[in-house]
C-alpha cells in the first residue's frame, strides 16, 4: 500500500480482494491506493464446444476516507477462443472488456470476539468494452461480505449479493453468492479453497 499524500502513515497490512471472487471486508486506509492485477485462464466445455479464455484482470482502489474506497476494476485484455466440435473451424476474438466502477464501505471491525467484520460494496458494470465482450446497458449490483478470523491464520468469508442485469434490452435481477476458505502459509503465501456463483438467475 502506497500513500499518495503526504504526512499520510500506513500501518496495516495489506489485504486484497483478489484473485478470489469473494471480497475482504477491509478497506486500503485513507489516503492510500492499492492496484491488484493478474492474468488468468480458464477453459470450459459445453455440448462437445471448448472455449478457452486468457484475462488480464486488475483492480485500483484508493482510500477517501476511514472505512471507504472507491474503486476500478475490468477483466482488461480478453482473448477467447472457441472450437465448435470436430468439423468446425476454431475462432479466436480478442479485445477489451468492461470497466466496473464502485465504492465499498467497512462498516463493522470488531476489535474481539468471534464477531465477523463487514463490508458493503455497490459497484456499476459499464459498457465500455469491445464490441464482442460488450455488457448490455449499465449492471449495477449490491454485495455484503462478512469475514471471520480464525486461529492458526484460518479465515472464512461469505458474500452475498445481488446484480441487476441486462441481456437484449430485458432488464432481470439475479443473486450472487461467494463463500471462501483461507489459511495463511507464511507472512507472504496463502492458499485458498472457494465456490463463487456470479449469476443465480
Amino acid at each position: 500500500t502506497k500513500s499518495v499524500f503526504p504526512g499520510a502513515a500506513v500501518s496495516q497490512s495489506i489485504g486484497t480482494d483478489r484473485p478470489d471472487f469473494a471480497e475482504t471486508s477491509s478497506t486500503v486506509g485513507k489516503g492510500s491506493v492499492q492496484i491488484e492485477g493478474s492474468v488468468a485462464f480458464d477453459e470450459t466445455e459445453t455440448l462437445g464446444a471448448e472455449a478457452e479464455t486468457f484475462t488480464t484482470p486488475f483492480l485500483f482502489r484508493v482510500g477517501i476516507a476511514d472505512g471507504w474506497e472507491l474503486r476500478l476494476e475490468s477483466d482488461w485484455f480478453i482473448r477467447s477462443t472457441l472450437q465448435g466440435g470436430p468439423a468446425a473451424p476454431e475462432v479466436t476474438t480478442q479485445g477489451v472488456a468492461d470497466f466496473a466502477v464502485g465504492m465499498k464501505w467497512a462498516f463493522f471491525a470488531p476489535e474481539t470476539g468471534n464477531a465477523p467484520a463487514m463490508a458493503a460494496l455497490v459497484h456499476a458494470d459499464l459498457p465500455t468494452g469491445s464490441d464482442t465482450f460488450r455488457g448490455s446497458g449499465t449492471r449495477p449490483s449490491l454485495r455484503f461480505v462478512a469475514e471471520w478470523a480464525l486461529e492458526g491464520d484460518w479465515g472464512i468469508g461469505v458474500m452475498p449479493g445481488i446484480l441487476y442485469d441486462s441481456d437484449d434490452g430485458r432488464r432481470f435481477m439475479s443473486g450472487i453468492f461467494g463463500a471462501v476458505v483461507g489459511k495463511g502459509l507464511t507472512d507472504s503465501l496463502g492458499a485458498f479453497v472457494e465456490i463463487a456463483f456470479e449469476q443465480i438467475t
